[in-house]
């Protein structure tokens, strides 16, 4: 993910897990939109047992994937 956040929705590159793939596509598709259309629809893909908490305060952009 780090690669598509530092060059943009122009990467190109080889994934070997398809579901990866199609999250990371899943991204670029929605590169020019604002991130709570991605968040809605992600939110499909989850039941709510799989969601481990939520924040209630506002939390700091993370500008490194491996931080």
């Amino acid at each position: 993910m780090k690669i598509l956040f530092v060059e943009g929705p122009s990467t190109k590159i080889q994934l070997r897990d398809e579901e990866f793939d199609y999250f990371f596509n899943k991204v670029k598709s929605y590169w020019k939109r604002p991130i709570l259309d991605l968040i809605n629809d992600m939110q499909s893909y989850f039941e709510r047992s799989q969601v481990i908490g939520f924040m209630k305060n506002k939390i700091s952009i993370i500008t490194d994937i491996q931080a």
